[in-house]
């Protein structure tokens, strides 16, 4: 199996937080790599770069996605746990989460749209 989309990890990230503990990074690479039955070879892929490894980057950015559109909580430095609206998206049983499915979440379209919100900073030289 290829490496998924971080879009595709969303749903089962939000699911794996559902059991109400804290989380880390690690956890969540680990637990999505079982999930998605990636091999080493996949696990070890790094980025052009050559500093990161694909697959965490992705659960990387699936943190960041789901924390903006408030589906997370932060429980402190490389922590976090589901947050009351996480809860109320999986009790609505969603076949899957999306960035257009976030985008009902005003502070997940602020995060994407950031030129759109409050004023502009002016830049003086």
């Amino acid at each position: 199996m290829a490496i998924p989309d971080f879009q595709v990890l969303l749903l089962p990230f939000l699911q794996i937080v559902e059991d109400g503990n804290e989380h880390t990074i690690e956890e969540m690479t680990s637990q999505l790599a079982t999930t998605f039955a990636l091999t080493e070879a996949e696990l070890a892929e790094m980025l052009p770069t050559g500093v990161q490894h694909r697959f965490e980057y992705e659960v990387r950015w699936v943190r960041i996605h789901l924390g903006k559109a408030r589906l997370l909580d932060s429980a402190g430095r490389d922590r976090f746990c589901i947050s009351e609206r996480g809860r109320e998206v999986l009790a609505q049983t969603p076949p899957e989460i999306s960035l257009q499915f976030l985008l009902q979440f005003p502070e997940y379209v602020e995060f994407r749209n950031p030129r759109n919100s409050g004023p502009q900073r002016q830049e003086t030289f």
